[in-house]
């Protein structure tokens, strides 16, 4: 496969893997907005405490096997494993992104959420104001610098998201699935015996960040634009 078709592959793949990424910062938003509650988080911030191989390993025993076990002794159903099927690897490293983005999501939501006074709520619901009101009128707009932050650093790092795939196959991958950042990090790694490589990943690493900069400063106008007022 010629360069060109090959980062212009990486490049949509990262797209499309990357949805898993920003579906970890808006779902840990909203989930948050319903639970609200630091006694249910445990779950949710394991990912951020265990090691990262040591969870795409649990995870990977849950889909490969405890999955098709469950199917077949449940329903009677013959499956393989979710990360073997080609119709569902995309899907399974994707919800898999989209849970170990809970942890540090949870964790800087619950630290927004908890310096809001109580009089400002109590407040509200003495007007009669419901959850989903209150969430969207009174938590929202007051967390609002945190979620804005969460969304310029993700799209800060639009091009070294590596998707966890080196965790999930090593260097036995597919090649629909491989986003630039594990593109870039496994032509370093393979090619660290030699410097031939070199240069173009230098060159190719100089355009990524001419090309983030500019969405990266665009996106924090736009957020600080349309973010809602304080006043």
């Amino acid at each position: 496969m010629l360069y060109k078709d090959k980062i212009r592959s990486d490049i949509k793949n990262y797209f499309k893997e990357s949805d898993g990424k920003y579906y970890g910062f808006f779902t840990p938003t909203l989930f948050y907005g319903l639970i609200y509650d630091i006694d249910h988080n445990g779950m949710l911030f394991a990912p951020s405490i265990i090691p990262s191989i040591a969870m795409v390993t649990m995870y990977k025993q849950f889909v490969e096997n405890a999955i098709p076990a469950f199917a077949k002794t449940i329903f009677g159903v013959a499956m393989s494993g979710l990360l073997q099927n080609p119709d569902t690897t995309f899907g399974s490293i994707i919800f898999y992104n989209i849970w170990v983005g809970f942890g540090v999501g949870i964790l800087l939501y619950l630290g927004a959420m908890q310096s809001i006074p109580d009089s400002i709520l109590e407040a509200a619901q003495l007007d009669g104001v419901n959850s989903f009101q209150e969430f969207i009128r009174i938590v929202f707009p007051l967390i609002y610098g945190t979620f804005s932050t969460f969304m310029i650093t993700a799209l800060g790092g639009i091009f070294i998201n590596q998707a966890n795939l080196f965790s999930f196959f090593g260097y036995n991958f597919e090649e629909n699935y491989v986003t630039v950042g594990f593109y870039l990090y496994r032509e370093t790694v393979m090619n660290s015996s030699s410097y031939a490589s070199f240069p173009f990943l230098s060159a190719m690493g100089l355009l990524l960040t001419a090309i983030t900069l500019p969405l990266v400063f665009g996106l924090n106008r736009l957020l600080r634009r349309i973010g809602p007022s304080m006043e």
